[in-house]
């Protein structure tokens, strides 16, 4: 495999797992709105947060219809219908694979950054309210 095969593979991989993740759990709203009607529409929502089948409304086909809910909400299944996806793109539009990738990527990466950030901002916070003698709950002395 040449280098600028490896390369490519490892663009579509990064490629693939920020649009899995951007529609599966980024709650950018149009990304959240589409999975939020997918999962009203096609099942219900029980209880405890899990997708369940919604047989009063679709009957025989509840399974199905539960299937094309719960995609929304697995990164496991939407990944392998967003690589197709990705798959298709690159076949027919080569060119935008490395745009696409570095968008992908950057973008990535910032979550990462901002995810380690926020928790050490978080820690850094409850140590000086602590070191102040602040109640850490509350925030009154």
């Amino acid at each position: 495999m040449t280098a600028d095969r490896v390369w490519t593979l490892i663009a579509l991989v990064v490629i693939i797992a920020r649009l899995t993740r951007l529609l599966v759990v980024d709650e950018w709203p149009p990304a959240r709105g589409t999975r939020h009607w997918f999962v009203r529409t096609f099942a219900t929502v029980d209880r405890r947060g899990d997708v369940v089948r919604d047989v009063a409304r679709w009957g025989r086909l509840a399974s199905a219809a539960h299937a094309v809910a719960y995609i929304w909400t697995c990164p496991w299944c939407m990944s392998v219908w967003v690589g197709g996806a990705v798959w298709g793109a690159a076949t027919l539009c080569p060119w935008l694979v490395w745009p696409a990738a570095v968008i992908a990527l950057g973008s990535m990466v910032a979550g990462w950054d901002g995810n380690a950030q926020g928790e050490h901002d978080k820690r850094y916070e409850i140590m000086e309210r602590k070191l102040l003698g602040h109640d850490v709950d509350t925030g009154t002395r």
